[in-house]
């Protein structure tokens, strides 16, 4: 039975080939849906302004998130 030889450049050219590969394709992300992330905030009653602001704090985040490609690849 031939014994496979496994050659230490080889393995490492073909993995950075996939990794080059799958950096190089972010519309195969771009088509997927958008990450939700949800939280339990109040906004109204007596912790509403901090909630607000809380909210505000988030909403700047995902704004900018987004702007740099989204989070994985996807939007959020």
């Amino acid at each position: 039975m031939p014994q496979l030889a496994f050659n230490r450049r080889t393995l490492v050219k073909g993995a950075a080939a996939t990794g080059a590969a799958a950096l190089l394709s972010p519309s195969a992300f771009a088509q997927q849906n958008p990450i939700k992330i949800g939280f339990a905030m109040s906004l109204t009653g007596g912790l509403a302004g901090g909630g607000r602001q809380s909210l505000l704090g988030f909403e700047i985040w995902r704004d900018q998130i987004n702007a740099k490609g989204g989070l994985l690849g996807r939007p959020v």
